[in-house]
């Protein structure tokens, strides 16, 4: 019959609480935490958790919602970084009223100024999150900056790198060589029997 839908699955989400308590004591303010998993592993899932085990203020920047050029990363970040530290945007130069960073030495400057203005305005801690990062793939300029803003983050931001596959950034080997890289993949994220017990209790009549 038109209009009907069949039932409608909701189910609870489980606690990573054995993950949780290996990462969450590690990730402290200026470390990078790098994940490499396949679709359904359950990424976004911890992400939620371990923020909210972390209650420090966060920013997304998911690149499926973001357009191919370099301006709309750079943008789009300073308006995050707005929402964490407000009155940063007073502190980044104004864009030229037609200027759109079309090229990718005016994304890079602009992105100069952006962590100028944070290495100053970043009072606290707070959490960046970078999520399906294998759509920069093939998209050097982007991965250029995506490396900058890995170099020059401060010291009281940290960053979460979520991708379905694996990307080289040269900050990141800079981070593990330094110890301020943690890095989860597919088997880190896998359930163990008790995990998958207790959802199937959770989630099964």
């Amino acid at each position: 019959m038109s209009g009907q839908t069949g039932p409608v699955f909701r189910f609870a989400e489980l606690e990573r609480e054995q993950l949780l308590q290996r990462v969450a004591p590690e990730f402290d303010a200026g470390m990078v935490l790098r994940i490499i998993a396949g679709p359904g592993m359950g990424k976004t899932c911890f992400i939620r958790q371990l923020l909210r085990r972390k209650a420090v203020d966060s920013g997304l920047l998911d690149f499926r919602t973001l357009g191919s050029r370099p301006d709309s990363f750079v943008l789009h970040l300073q308006a995050v970084f707005t929402r964490l530290w407000p009155g940063l945007d007073r502190l980044v130069p104004p864009a030229g009223k037609h200027e759109i960073f079309s090229d990718q030495e005016a994304a890079l400057r602009r992105l100069d100024f952006l962590l100028d203005a944070l290495s100053f305005h970043a009072d606290g801690p707070a959490i960046l999150v970078l999520d399906s990062c294998e759509l920069l793939a093939g998209r050097e300029e982007e991965q250029q900056l995506v490396s900058l803003l890995l170099q020059r983050l401060p010291g009281s931001v940290s960053i979460i790198v979520s991708s379905r596959s694996s990307l080289s950034f040269a900050p990141l080997t800079t981070r593990r060589l330094e110890g301020g890289l943690l890095e989860l993949r597919d088997r880190d994220l896998v359930f163990d029997q008790a995990e998958a017990d207790s959802f199937l209790r959770c989630n099964l009549p």
